[in-house]
């Protein structure tokens, strides 16, 4: 049975640089809205190098607002886990909040982790998992895997950013942190996270 997970985390961004077997786990804090004060996420997101709390699209420079960890099993021993970066144009933050109120924030979150689990989704199922034989190792195995996952994520979730920036009038990106990935070979089950 193919099971999968997405979780916003923010207070999580110690374990992006650490590896683990686990299954992943749902944050249960309370978390603030994109659209909430920038300031409390900034003190957060300072653990992170600066290249990755902006990034440019179209010519704007969006700002990281969130990190949401995913996973999803393609079969009943393959599958993957790992932490993706959300990104937001402030300047379409403050906009909406002062047209819309900052409510609408939690609706679009709610969207995005939809779109972005069944992007995850198809990426894993089309992962082709088998050992690479030009891999040095076993962490270049990984690597050239997350690469790949990457692009197929990419692909998945291309449509989806730009429908959702139609109808919200909302820039974003959804970026894989590759080197967060864990690649499940030998038994994935997410099935506790429902």
């Amino acid at each position: 049975m193919k099971k999968s997970v997405l979780v916003t985390v923010i207070a999580a961004l110690p374990l992006l640089f650490s590896c683990s077997s686990q299954p992943i786990r749902p944050v249960h804090n309370e978390q603030p809205a994109i659209g909430d004060d920038m300031e409390e996420q900034a003190t957060v997101t300072t653990a992170l190098p600066a290249p990755f709390l902006y990034r440019d699209k179209e010519g704007k420079t969006l700002k990281l607002v969130r990190m949401m960890e995913g996973g999803a099993c393609k079969n009943e021993d393959q599958g993957v886990v790992g932490m993706f970066m959300l990104y937001a144009d402030p300047d379409d933050i403050e906009r909406i909040k002062q047209e819309k109120g900052e409510k609408v924030f939690a609706d679009y979150e709610q969207v995005i982790e939809q779109f972005s689990m069944l992007a995850l989704e198809q990426a894993v199922k089309e992962l082709e998992f088998a050992d690479d034989p030009f891999a040095l190792d076993e962490e270049d195995a990984q690597r050239r895997l997350a690469g790949k996952l990457t692009d197929l994520f990419d692909a998945a979730i291309a449509d989806a950013i730009v429908e959702f920036e139609a109808n919200t009038t909302l820039m974003i990106d959804l970026v894989p942190l590759q080197d967060s990935f864990y690649f499940y070979l030998n038994g994935c089950d997410m099935s506790h996270e429902e």
